[in-house]
């Protein structure tokens, strides 16, 4: 047990709180200040950033680090669509450490653009629906004017809304164009802005 007090003057003693971190083989490399403030620290020659509320309730950047490093992605079985597995736990880094999440397994994505004649040019980027996908076309479709193009499309776009930029659809949004409601709010505006 240490002579170092907790508190002081109703305060978390910093010297108590760099015990705390050198208790479990970290260097504290900044004072602390305040429980939500971030502080810099270091494990095995890493620096990692913590606020005191974080440490406080267990939270350990360095350990989920250990725990993910050599496993970038685990693929998930339990739900398929033509055999391929449509999810995979992926490991994502920030300047507070690492952690996985649930995202669409790359193969499952690869699947679904090669069904319709498009070969994914980079399906291991992919972190979430917004993400820019990019494809080429490698069907024989006459609308596709220009094979050697290459495209981009978030998976939300091409999926939810069926946006095919190499075939020039740009979905169930394209209808909205299409129609006389579009061509009444455009007469609509150019009279405002005319008059």
């Amino acid at each position: 047990m240490s002579d170092i007090p907790r508190l002081i003057k109703h305060c978390l003693n910093p010297e108590w709180v760099k015990l705390q971190f050198k208790n479990e083989d970290c260097e504290l490399l900044n004072e602390y200040e305040s429980q939500n403030k971030l502080m810099r620290y270091k494990y095995n020659d890493k620096e990692y950033l913590i606020s005191w509320n974080q440490w406080s309730h267990n939270q350990r950047p360095h350990k989920q680090e250990e725990e993910i490093e050599n496993n970038e992605m685990e693929i998930i079985d339990d739900i398929k669509e033509d055999g391929i597995p449509k999810f995979c736990r992926k490991t994502f880094r920030t300047k507070l450490g690492a952690y996985k999440r649930r995202v669409l397994n790359p193969e499952y994505l690869k699947h679904q653009f090669k069904k319709e004649d498009c070969e994914l040019l980079n399906a291991n980027e992919y972190e979430n629906a917004k993400s820019k996908l990019r494809y080429k076309y490698i069907g024989s479709d006459e609308r596709c004017k220009d094979k050697d193009k290459v495209y981009s499309v978030s998976y939300n776009n091409w999926h939810t809304l069926g946006i095919r930029k190499h075939l020039g659809d740009y979905g169930k949004s394209s209808e909205f164009f299409k129609s006389s409601i579009y061509e009444r709010v455009k007469e609509i505006r150019n009279n405002y802005f005319h008059e």
